[in-house]
């Protein structure tokens, strides 16, 4: 029997829905490849005429946008995309990441479902086959599966008002802006700690999964702190970066 045409005003829905699906990867990936420049006007006519949509796509995008933090609305309702970290918004990201996160690790261990703990499982099979190049079409896949790890740890805490301060500071949105022109600098080092983070939470050991996040946490302070000031010569060079155990 053949199935029910859809109705046309569901249609319209779904076509409205893949138009501002594709508009939100290609202008995130635009942010990310710094094609539009940090801290620059976004304007919805000129970007509605580049990629060839109406405005109303291009608007969901940027709410879209505005909720990962890649961009800020203002009072004049003009969007623009967010600044780069600098050194004292990167520290202060951390110092926030390293409050809220190992906290979220200690809670998981204890209170994590079967379903979570395969959702984990699935990021860490998945980021170690991830691209990792300087592009973002190449490191975008790696930066997502990253965040969706640290999220499900987050969310598995137990405790909403520790997973919305986390979700808030788009850590992982903001730090992946760095790999730009470099890569994901310390993808080998990222997954060993975040297997190592899994087994403790597998095991119920709240305290080996918080001490784990906090050195995970701490080494990537130390290693992409380089990505906000560049080395100026070989024997400043970014560290090599090893997975720990």
């Amino acid at each position: 029997m053949a199935g029910t045409a859809a109705p046309a005003g569901t249609r319209v829905r779904l076509e409205r829905r893949i138009l501002a699906d594709d508009a939100y990867e290609i202008l995130k990936a635009q942010i990310f490849d710094q094609r539009v420049p940090p801290d620059s006007t976004m304007s919805i006519d000129a970007l509605a005429l580049e990629l060839g949509v109406s405005q109303t796509p291009v608007r969901e995008a940027l709410v879209r946008l505005e909720g990962d933090g890649l961009v800020t609305k203002g009072a004049n309702g003009r969007y623009r995309t967010a600044p780069l970290l600098d050194e004292a918004m990167f520290e202060h990201l951390y110092e926030a990441r390293l409050q809220l996160e190992p906290f979220a690790a200690a809670q998981a261990a204890r209170r994590i479902s079967g379903a979570e703990i395969e959702v984990l499982r699935r990021a860490d099979a998945e980021m170690q086959q991830a691209p990792t190049g300087a592009l973002s079409a190449e490191y975008g896949r790696f930066a997502a599966i990253d965040a969706r790890f640290h999220d499900t740890v987050a969310a598995a805490s137990g405790n909403p008002f520790v997973r919305d301060a986390i979700e808030r500071l788009h850590s992982h949105h903001a730090l992946a802006r760095l790999y730009g022109r470099h890569g994901v600098v310390d993808a080998a080092a990222a997954v060993g700690e975040h297997q190592s983070i899994l087994h403790a939470i597998e095991r119920g050991d709240g305290e080996a999964a918080e001490r784990r996040m906090r050195s995970h946490i701490e080494r990537s302070r130390r290693y992409l702190h380089a990505l906000i000031r560049p080395p100026k010569s070989a024997n400043n060079a970014i560290p090599a970066a090893k997975p720990t155990g």
